[in-house]
């Protein structure tokens, strides 16, 4: 019973200061906090914790996610992703094809409001074909959230795989995950386009040689670091050396650093890397706890399956609190199976997504002037259509995982 109040009380505490509109390190701390001293007490949450410490794949994966902020921000302020947007249209993409395929790009990159970067190209496009706005403004935020399912350098899949959750490679990880990529393309489109008759087209632009060189330019960076990786080296030295590139594909001068600078400067990499450390932490708390056990016999009282109440509750998480990692550290047992870990995995981001928390969805609204109520008819056809066809399509291949 003590177990299943602190848990009680540290989840009620993350979404109560989340609805508040706290930073979402406040939030895991709260919780952590509140699991540790009702569960253990003073003593042993810190010996969990120090228990935890010398983890070296925690801090290179802290480190990493920090260092991909740094490298969005850089490449900003170099003006190396306007480049990627202009390759785009150098190669002939344009119209729903652009807005999906800049979102998606763009979203590669986890910047602070990331769905700003790609909303003028969308807009353009938008206008073009003599759109309304709800439709271009729901693929704005959608597409851009491929990176969770695809990108080995996503904070999200880089907790989820770590040691300390489903302890397998990223790789794998992304393979395993293809059904809920394929699910999250169709759904996106499914809910951006469906109903929408262009009255206009946008203009078609001829295959550059400079587009196509700014677009492989945008590129190396990055696919450096994961490619690195993929080779053995540390992701938080791969990252170091992919923001290298960046700058030195700018071409270095005093004004390139300037710009480099400027873009460490606004990066906040510490809004990105202390929620992955926080919830490494909540993680060691709550597996000393016992509150694992507690879950899992929640759960099996329930009238479905496991699997199926694993991805609600941390769909209602990820909404509640406008987070993924969150939801992730509360939610999983400690002894959770690869197919369970992946259908709740794809809870918590659809509730990610959709929650009015989301600083991606807030900026697309106001950007596109709607009210976030405006949005939400399409943004629910996603969710629904995103976890069923997700789930069906993992349950068909439940025997390989």
């Amino acid at each position: 019973m003590n177990e299943l109040l602190a848990l009680s009380v540290s989840i009620a505490a993350m979404v109560m200061l989340s609805a508040l509109g706290l930073n979402v390190s406040v939030c895991i701390l709260a919780g952590l906090l509140a699991l540790g001293l009702i569960a253990l007490g003073p003593y042993g949450t810190g010996e969990a914790l120090w228990a935890s410490l010398p983890d070296p794949s925690m801090w290179d994966i802290t480190l990493s996610v920090a260092l991909i902020a740094i490298l969005g921000s850089v490449m900003r302020e170099l003006g190396q992703l306007d480049e990627m947007m202009d390759g785009l249209r150098s190669l002939g993409i344009r119209g729903r094809g652009l807005m999906a395929a800049s979102s998606a790009l763009l979203g590669l990159l986890p910047v602070p409001g990331g769905a700003i970067l790609s909303a003028s190209v969308v807009d353009e496009e938008r206008k073009g074909l003599g759109l309304g706005e709800k439709g271009p403004a729901t693929a704005n935020l959608l597409f851009r959230h491929l990176n969770f399912f695809i990108y080995p350098l996503s904070p999200a899949l880089m907790f989820l795989a770590s040691p300390d959750v489903l302890d397998v490679s990223v790789l794998f990880l992304i393979i395993a995950l293809a059904p809920a990529s394929l699910s999250h393309v169709l759904s996106s489109a499914l809910s951006s386009f469906l109903g929408l008759k262009p009255v206009g087209s946008s203009p078609r632009r001829k295959p550059s040689r400079s587009g196509v060189k700014g677009l492989v330019k945008g590129l190396i960076p990055i696919l450096a670091a994961p490619v690195l990786g993929v080779l053995g080296l540390w992701l938080s030295l791969s990252l170091v050396i992919s923001i290298f590139l960046s700058v030195l594909l700018a071409g270095p001068s005093r004004e390139v650093g300037r710009k480099a600078l400027r873009g460490l400067k606004k990066s906040r990499a510490y809004s990105f890397a202390v929620p992955v450390l926080l919830a490494f932490l909540y993680r060691s708390v709550f597996k000393r706890s016992g509150a694992s056990a507690i879950v899992r016999h929640l759960i099996g009282l329930l009238p479905m399956p496991g699997w199926l109440a694993l991805c609600l509750l941390a769909f209602l998480l990820g909404f509640a609190t406008g987070a993924v990692i969150l939801p992730l550290t509360a939610v999983l047992p400690a002894d959770v199976g690869l197919f369970e870990g992946l259908i709740t995995y794809v809870g918590a981001v659809a509730g990610y997504v959709i929650s009015p928390l989301h600083l991606c969805f807030i900026v697309t609204a106001e950007y596109f002037g709607l009210k976030q109520a405006q949005m939400y008819p399409r943004l629910l056809v996603y969710a629904a259509v995103m976890v069923a066809l997700s789930a069906g399509l993992m349950l068909v291949l439940a025997p390989l995982y």
